[in-house]
């Protein structure tokens, strides 16, 4: 393993110590995968975009949440479509498959006259045409909630008919009702099929919407990609818990930009969130895997022909 280096942290009143080549890289990468993003996006410029060779053949979602494909479409797509109740409706049914092919072929959905029956109809015939209804960015549980062989039916009869609209009155106003991010977190975990990962995509999904409206620095959920990338960095960490470490690398940001000569570009001038952390130590974890050869079945980079819609 890489040399290590102590690190005190007075405010916890604790040693931490890190790996520190592994510490340095996770900045380089953020760094880099953000110079991806501006000459991309912003200056508009061909391809290749970075001499990195893991950035430039992998799929590497943007450090900014925010600037990603899916999260714009719910921002784009979703987001001010509808009343409070049909937005977070749509948000829900959109994480579950987490792919804005299926979300546009049911299209925008109202809770009050929800059909269970078409939707099913027009996400199987996107699945008899050998195309992908749900998303390959992470496992979609095959857990058989309705009691059905199939994973489609499960979710669409079993998660979103027979709960989350059954149940919707007490899962809405739980959300707008939540006195913090947590709170709001716990409470679309309690429906089925949303565990840690998948609420916490859906709760700041929300909180875009102005919904609700809360910081993403005043709380994070650590997925386990995270927790991975934040191994990779910490050494002896007993006294810390992964919530934070990633605070800690928040708060430090800027320094160690500075300390490694790097030129981050900072969106709009703001720094990385706890939640741009997290999802980013994730991405972190697979770069690393890459680099050391430990894991080679990463997605591959596939240029999408849709122009993102971003406010530069």
């Amino acid at each position: 393993m890489n040399n290590s280096i102590t690190i005190y942290e007075p405010k916890r009143n604790n040693s931490l110590t890190v790996y520190k080549e592994n510490l340095d890289l996770f900045f380089r990468f953020v760094t880099e995968r953000q110079n991806i993003f501006y000459k991309r996006f912003v200056e508009k410029l061909p391809q290749p975009w970075t001499n990195d060779e893991i950035l430039r053949k992998y799929k590497f979602t943007n450090v900014y949440r925010e600037l990603d494909r899916g999260t714009l479409y719910v921002k784009n797509e979703i987001i001010g479509r509808g009343k409070p109740e049909d937005v977070i409706f749509n948000i829900l049914i959109y994480r579950i498959f987490n792919k804005i092919e299926s979300h546009r072929a049911i299209g925008f959905q109202h809770v009050s006259n929800f059909d269970a029956d078409k939707i099913y109809r027009t996400l199987k015939k996107i699945e008899d045409s050998r195309k992908p209804v749900f998303t390959n960015a992470f496992m979609v549980s095959g857990a058989k909630y309705g009691g059905y062989e199939k994973k489609l039916p499960n979710m669409v009869y079993g998660v979103i008919q027979n709960d989350i609209v059954r149940n919707f009155d007490r899962y809405f106003y739980g959300i707008i009702n939540s006195k913090s991010l947590e709170e709001a977190h716990s409470v679309i975990k309690s429906i089925t099929h949303f565990g840690d990962f998948l609420a916490y995509e859906a709760v700041i999904d929300i909180n875009y919407s102005g919904i609700i409206k809360f910081s993403e620095d005043d709380w994070v959920n650590a997925g386990p990609g995270c927790r991975r990338g934040l191994d990779y960095i910490f050494k002896c960490k007993d006294a810390f818990s992964y919530a934070d470490l990633i605070k800690i690398l928040r708060e430090d940001q800027r320094f160690h930009f500075e300390r490694l000569g790097l030129h981050f570009k900072f969106w709009h001038g703001n720094d990385l969130t706890l939640r741009n952390v997290e999802h980013s130590l994730c991405e972190f974890s697979k770069y690393y895997r890459l680099l050391t050869g430990a894991d080679t079945r990463i997605r591959k980079f596939k240029q999408s022909e849709e122009d993102l819609k971003i406010k530069a």
